[in-house]
């Protein structure tokens, strides 16, 4: 089930921010300002438009432009797109291609949209015309074409390491590190731009790879360091904990780069660390480094589970224990410890003993006491604990979300239902709320239009930029959010309603930003569906390997029969 936040998007069908237009049409964009009630009086207007036009060539042109837009303001955007193309190739008009693959993107053609962004660089559009034809064949999920557009422009000079970057994305996560392995530069910034893209795609060997080359060349940027670490961490296991605590030592070693503190030096490496080794997505990564006393107390708690993965207890509890000075964070610390040796127990009495000061550490406390009872007794326990916990704080955020999930768990979708309908309703702009609801709806097959709907507003909402830094049609792709939990819940909604190709494009890239079991059993899912059972096969015996006790995974694989009951 995947509740999480993650950077804003908007989906294809709701289009691109703003047009891409010239200056040789009348655009869309500046219709809208004009008032609807003038199309009430259409006749009137174009004809006196068309009377001031200059000969009736361009009268004609007036008139199928407003048409177009009569047909765009009333929704019926594959219309508009249609008409629009006209004009262009008769005119041999590259901005009207320009506007008409963008009506097409509205109307959700993604293919249509691809034909017409194809026809506006054979008419001359220029740069902007490749560099948005390169968007849709990415929308459309042509990955050929798209490389060969990408490399071309790479070649020309017209797309360097950032903007690159932003496209790769769109890939399948292998496919996105081959290409950029041959597209990016040699420098510092275009090797960390390859090791983040290996990162996503747990390729580990070329993350570790393009680090090192980054580093060589004079790139002592924390992001390398980082990247190194995280790509030694994914190797898994007590191991792997240790060779990410080791190429965290070098960086302290090197004197931290990026950090001024020299007392920061010292203590904030593994610690600012674990917000970039445990991020399921990239927005993390360009967070200015900071002082230790800036972050949640949270880090602290995973800064020493690093270690205790590593098996360095001592470090751990000194971890622990210098980060967290507050009495409720260190039992709460303690007990995260207990329960990650498997000791329930001591876990549960450590907690009951916390004393709380404030809403937030209550409902922390009752969540993972909760959880705990949950995983040792069963889903009603879970329930049981939170129902009483909310009747201290019953508008509580976290145990509203906490209480809807294992409502479901339990088998009561409706109360999940109305649960997650109450906690949109007391924070309307909370993005995992939507997340939550559209999810739930689409997995147990009820109101799958509203499911959808509820899934793209959370996309819309899930970040701080809408565009993060791309114009254009690029600027509202829906992978743009960068969220495998929020991209896994609308692959999984379009795998309800039976579009399998737009679930595998979204699940896909899902897949490439986390390694969550759940995600992986959704996509293979999906491939099986599809009639690619090796490849569905091979996704989810990499996620076993991972998570073997993962439960929508086993029963997926269950179902299937490739795994006994």
């Amino acid at each position: 089930m995947h509740f999480s936040g993650g950077q804003v998007a908007q989906s294809v069908e709701q289009g691109p921010e703003k047009p891409c237009v010239g200056g040789s049409i009348p655009s869309l964009a500046t219709f809208l300002s004009r008032a609807a009630a003038v199309f009430l009086f259409a006749a009137g207007f174009v004809s006196h438009a068309a009377a001031e036009a200059d000969g009736a060539e361009d009268a004609q042109q007036w008139v199928d432009s407003y048409r177009a837009f009569y047909h765009s303001a009333q929704g019926d955007h594959a219309e508009a797109a249609r008409e629009l193309a006209a004009i262009g190739e008769q005119l041999k008009d590259p901005d009207y291609y320009g506007e008409a693959t963008r009506e097409a993107m509205l109307a959700g053609d993604r293919e249509l949209a691809a034909r017409y962004g194809k026809r506006r660089v054979e008419l001359g559009g220029g740069a902007e015309a490749r560099l948005r034809y390169a968007e849709v064949l990415l929308y459309a999920a042509r990955w050929d074409e798209a490389e060969n557009e990408l490399a071309s422009l790479a070649r020309d000079k017209l797309l360097g390491d950032e903007k690159l970057f932003e496209r790769l994305r769109f890939l399948p996560g292998a496919r996105a590190g081959d290409v950029g392995g041959r597209l990016f530069s040699l420098s510092a910034t275009g090797q960390e731009y390859l090791a983040r893209l290996a990162v996503a795609s747990g390729d580990w060997q070329l993350a570790r790879n393009a680090a090192n080359a980054g580093l060589a060349n004079n790139g002592k940027r924390a992001a390398l360091y980082f990247l190194r670490a995280r790509a030694a961490q994914g190797e898994g296991g007590e191991q792997g904990a240790k060779n990410a605590v080791r190429e965290l030592q070098k960086y302290i070693r090197d004197d931290c780069p990026g950090i001024a503190d020299e007392k920061a030096c010292a203590e904030a490496p593994v610690f600012f660390a674990y917000r970039r080794l445990a991020s399921e997505t990239e927005q993390d990564w360009d967070a200015p480094l900071r002082t230790p006393a800036e972050f949640e107390e949270r880090a602290a708690v995973g800064a020493g589970a690093l270690f205790e993965l590593a098996g360095d207890k001592q470090n751990a509890r000194k971890h622990y224990e210098r980060f967290v000075d507050d009495y409720f964070f260190a039992r709460f610390a303690a007990a995260s410890m207990a329960h990650n040796n498997g000791d329930d127990d001591k876990a549960l009495a450590l907690l009951e003993s916390a004393k709380v000061k404030n809403d937030r550490e209550f409902s922390l406390r009752e969540a993972t006491v909760a959880s705990i009872l949950g995983k040792k007794h069963g889903a009603q326990k879970r329930v049981e604990r939170l129902a009483a916990a909310r009747k201290t704080a019953p508008d509580n955020y976290r145990l509203l979300y906490e209480h809807s999930l294992a409502l479901e768990q339990n088998g009561d979708v409706d109360g999940a239902i109305a649960m997650l309908r109450r906690m949109t309703e007391l924070f309307p702009q909370d993005a995992n709320g939507w997340n939550a609801l559209g999810y739930v709806l689409a997995d147990h097959n009820r109101k799958l239009k509203q499911a959808e709907f509820y899934i793209k507003r959370a996309l819309q909402m899930s970040g701080e930029d809408a565009s993060g830094g791309v114009s254009g049609a690029f600027a509202r792709a829906p992978q743009r959010a960068d969220n495998a939990h929020i991209l896994d819940s609308l692959g999984w909604v379009y795998y309800r309603q039976g579009k399998l190709r737009d679930a595998e494009v979204f699940l896909s890239r899902a897949a490439g930003l986390s390694d969550n079991a759940e995600i992986a059993a959704h996509l293979g899912e999906v491939l099986w569906e599809r009639g690619r059972r090796d490849d569905a096969l091979r996704v989810w015996r990499a996620a076993l390997l991972r998570d073997p006790e993962n439960a929508v995974l086993i029963k997926t694989m269950q179902r299937y029969k490739v795994l006994p009951l």
